[in-house]
């Protein structure tokens, strides 16, 4: 039963990674006012780059809950992007950004579903 509760973590994680990744595409609208209209080509290929990385994360996650204890390393190695992401929101945004808690979560039930494979 491990292996499944593991799993469930990790394809909860993937599930965050996909909604910051839809609200961070939804959010474009209200913030592309804060780009120059010269910058604002460059910014919305960067805006939208980070909403596809994080849904790729998230399905390679769901890919790796599917290989179980094997993909392992690869798993806990990932790990590295919502929270890099999520220190670099603390440091720009601050601690009271939303999103930061999201990445953070996202992180947090990747470690504990990688843990609990078997």
């Amino acid at each position: 039963m491990a292996l499944k509760s593991g799993k469930y973590f990790i394809w909860a994680a993937a599930f965050l990674m996909f909604a910051c990744a839809v609200l961070h595409s939804m959010a474009w609208m209200r913030a592309q006012g804060d780009f120059s209209p010269e910058a604002r080509p460059l910014a919305a290929l960067l805006w939208f780059l980070l909403g596809i990385d994080w849904a790729v994360i998230g399905g390679l996650w769901v890919l790796g809950a599917s290989k179980g204890i094997a993909a392992r390393p690869l798993l806990l190695l990932s790990v590295v992007v919502p929270v890099s992401v999520a220190v670099g929101l603390c440091l720009t945004i601050g601690p009271g950004f939303f999103p930061v808690y999201l990445q953070l979560g996202a992180a947090g039930l990747l470690l504990l579903g990688a843990f609990r494979l078997t």
